[in-house]
């Protein structure tokens, strides 16, 4: 490099001159240098793929700033470097001709950062370069390459998906280019053998040029409630087919900003956009109609997540890729998979569900790989486990064949766990999941239940919306609820996608009908018939309070044992809940009786049919029974070895302690006639044939923890004789009547 004053005759080396060669007091061919406000000088050394800086004050050797290497495609190499543009904090953008792309090097960085173009993936599309040469930046910080074999020039936000052509007519292999100070861009147009210059204008806004008004997001009422009657918004229940007004087996939708609806349309192998209350589609990812592996194909697409601005991301079932699709372009290109169907972290499975996060940063749901994997914005080589990856099962830390996946604001990743029937919540960085939704390999029509669900998405007070595929059905789960309420469940046909729009609206991929419904979004005003009656007040105990020697019957019939609604069968129990409501425990009926204040005829609240049975239906020989504030039901249901969870309401419980048999390891428990439950709804169980009281502690099902007796039966102070009721005081002290041995015995905490 030759330092050379206006008017001299002669310049003097400041950089290299001692030939051809890799040693640091040399350069071998280059094409690019950058000087800074100090004379220092950066090198862009094409054969040697690195670049160089040459201090002002030390003309003799160089020092290693970016690439040095070797020639590669990797973060930490560069191959061919060309032009150079050095910012103002020392970030040096390197146009990396032979990578196809822009590098951005920060200060002391060890590697760089692709911020334009597509490695090793020349081109003409719109995030593509062909053997780019020169750089330079403007105030606002878009950088401007020079597009030699495109013949060129691409404007790029740094980190953008695709850039914008400024300047792409008569140029023949241009080579150089710079903005001078008035913002004009010149070119030396190589091969036409001139300089040229494209003047700078600066039009006002107009109405064409900026972008449409985004639709606002209308937050969720409340007491939101949706139609039970659909308005088909794309397809045809009548027919499949290719058309702009038709679809084949549609799998997922999307959103923009805009309103803007966007359909996997999975047999057509295209991607159709339909703008708000328009039913013409207009394809703008897969233009083929057939199936392929190009980047203008798309083969069996699967799901879809949309930015704000549109940028699709695409999941390419049956090519194992997810692709970034820019509408208007007639490509995308890969940011995961894209290297085969396989369980190496650089490859995805047959997979259904993605998410894209504010970031770009890409969640697949891997159905044959049993895992979700996260793919890092910028990093299209190896994707990141996050969930499941620990083979197919139904244990906390598995998954079986998952599908959809969402994830909240704090990183928390929903995934529906199809072949389990249930939906596991993933927190970031836990090695298991919790199951929030569902009975875990327990499918079926029950509002505890699903049957082979796929989709999910969230509103913004934390409840579940999940798609029930084989029942038809949209099913709304709050917050650590036991069971779900169903939202929607007309008129399906094996729905595969869920999505809100922007208004609230509940928009389905009714799959097998080949068309997109809506379910428009109500809110109600609250009015009395939907709340509870105000719960009674509790009249505490008088100091001196005594009770009337004669009683009154409240319910059943002297000396008359039956099964209807005025009888009862051997009561073993009752209690109260908070609006004056006598819960009885109909023990020969095997069946639960509530009986509103006043009233003695019963209704059946849990144990429908008046035989005993193991189902979750039916109980045989209930003893015990809790109630909390909102009527939840706590059975203990004594020779089926359970404690079972019922809601008011449902045909069906939930077994939330054994249900395994009787036994005596913890993991199961014996005949028991007695429980309590405390205020964190753990349960405490009196076990009759086990001789002892096991802790059960809320959302455990797998083990009980010993708390009282256990040493066999006896008498003495260390032991339990066929122990009965039970109550837990406020310190945990636990007080047992032990039967067999006649006594009252307290067990401090």
């Amino acid at each position: 490099v030759l330092r050379w004053q206006v008017g001299d005759t002669l310049g003097y080396v400041v950089a290299g001159g001692n030939g051809n060669g890799g040693a640091f007091t040399q350069i071998t061919t280059s094409y690019g240098l950058f000087v800074d406000n100090q004379y220092n000088v950066y090198v862009s050394e094409y054969n040697n793929d690195r670049i160089t800086k040459w201090l002002s004050t030390n003309p003799t050797t160089g020092v290693l700033i970016a690439g040095g290497n070797g020639a590669g495609n990797t973060a930490e190499k560069l191959s061919l470097p060309w032009g150079i543009y050095l910012d103002s904090t020392g970030g040096l953008y390197i146009v990396d001709n032979g990578n196809h792309r822009v590098q951005y090097w920060a200060y002391r960085a060890s590697f760089g950062l692709t911020v334009a173009g597509s490695t090793s993936d020349p081109g003409p599309w719109s995030y593509q370069f062909n053997n780019p040469t020169s750089i330079t930046q403007d105030i606002y910080g878009y950088i401007y390459i020079m597009d030699f074999t495109n013949e060129r020039i691409q404007k790029w936000f740094p980190g953008a998906p695709f850039g914008v052509t400024v300047a792409a007519t008569n140029m023949y292999y241009p080579y150089g280019m710079t903005m001078d100070p008035f913002g004009n861009l010149i070119i030396a147009d190589t091969y036409y053998h001139r300089v040229i210059s494209f003047g700078l204008t600066c039009p006002a806004p107009t109405s064409t040029t900026s972008a449409p008004a985004t639709q606002a997001i209308v937050p969720l009422c409340p007491t939101a409630t949706w139609n039970q009657t659909s308005t088909t918004i794309a397809g045809s229940i009548s027919a499949a087919g290719s058309t702009s007004t038709l679809l084949y087996y549609p799998y997922d939708i999307d959103f923009d900003a805009y309103g803007n609806m966007y359909v996997v349309d999975y047999y057509n192998h295209r991607i159709q956009k339909y703008p708000f209350g328009v039913y013409i589609g207009t394809t703008v990812a897969g233009f083929s109609l057939g199936s392929g592996g190009s980047r203008s194909e798309l083969y069996y697409p699967t799901s879809i997540s949309v930015s704000k601005n549109g940028t699709m991301f695409i999941l390419d079932r049956s090519n194992y890729r997810v692709l970034r699709w820019q509408v208007g372009d007639t490509l995308g290109y890969i940011v995961a998979g894209g290297n085969g169907n396989g369980g190496a972290f650089t490859q995805i499975g047959i997979s259904y569900g993605i998410f894209a996060d504010e970031q770009y940063n890409i969640y697949i749901s891997e159905q044959t790989n049993h895992r979700v994997t996260l793919w890092f914005n910028g990093n299209t080589t190896v994707g990141t486990l996050v969930a499941g990856g620990n083979g197919q099962g139904n244990t906390a830390e598995k998954l079986n064949s998952p599908w959809g996946v969402y994830v909240d604001s704090n990183q928390s990743i929903y995934v529906v766990d199809r072949g389990n029937h249930r939906v596991q919540k993933w927190g970031a960085g836990v090695n298991g999941g919790l199951t929030v939704a569902g009975s875990t390999s327990d499918p079926g029509s029950w509002s505890y239940q699903f049957n082979n669900p796929t989709a999910v998405t969230l509103d913004q007070y934390g409840c579940l919306y999940i798609l029930d595929y084989s029942n038809n059905r949209i099913q709304k789960w709050y917050p650590d609820a036991s069971y779900g309420t169903t939202v929607t469940s007309g008129s399906l046909n094996l729905p595969i996608g869920l999505k809100f729009d922007r208004l609230g609206n509940l928009i389905v991929a009714d799959t097998s009908y080949h068309r997109v419904v809506s379910y428009s979004v109500m809110c109600p005003a609250t009015t009395t018939t939907t709340t509870l009656p105000p719960p009674q007040t509790r009249v505490p105990l008088c100091a001196t309070a005594i009770w009337n020697s004669s009683f009154t019957m409240v319910a059943g019939s002297t000396s008359s044992p039956g099964s209807t609604s005025t009888l009862l069968s051997s009561p073993y129990g009752l209690t109260f809940d908070g609006y004056g409501y006598m819960y009885v425990i109909d023990y020969g009926n095997h069946r639960i009786q509530r009986f509103q204040q006043g009233s003695n005829i019963g209704s059946t609240v849990a144990g429908l049919n008046p035989s005993s049975g193991s189902g979750r239906s039916e109980f045989n020989g209930p003893s015990a029974l809790y109630v909390d504030s909102s009527q939840t039901m706590y059975v203990l249901d004594t020779y089926n070895y359970r404690v079972m969870k019922w809601q008011i309401g449902d045909t069906i419980g939930t077994v939330i302690v054994n249900g395994r048999g009787s036994g005596s390891t913890f993991d199961k428990i014996g005949r028991s006639h007695g429980f309590f439950v405390d205020t964190n709804y753990n349960i405490y169980i009196s076990e009759f044939g086990n001789h002892r009281v096991t802790l059960w502690y809320n959302g455990n099902n797998t083990a009980g923890l010993l708390v009282a007796g256990g040493n066999g039966q006896g008498s003495t102070t260390e032991k339990l004789n066929s122990p009965w009721g039970i109550y837990v005081d406020n310190t945990s002290g636990i007080y047992i009547v032990d039967q067999g041995n006649h006594r009252v015995q307290y067990w401090p905490s």
